[in-house]
């Protein structure tokens, strides 16, 4: 899915949870290639999404990827 530069392709990363392996719980570094790869038109829809994560992970106090 990261290869994929597509808007679907980053909203199902979006989507992606795997609780047992901590570093998927978000994966900020596979949505970090498809914002970079993305055309900004592709990439608005889903900021906010993306945002409101950040600011609940830099929030608590456990450290965030």
């Amino acid at each position: 899915m990261r290869h994929i530069q597509d808007g679907a392709a980053l909203g199902a990363l979006l989507d992606l949870r795997a609780p047992d392996v901590t570093e998927l719980d978000y994966p900020y570094d596979l949505i970090e290639t498809q914002v970079a790869s993305l055309p900004t038109r592709e990439v608005r829809p889903y900021m906010q999404r993306i945002v409101e994560q950040a600011n609940r992970d830099l929030g608590t106090q456990d450290p965030a990827p």
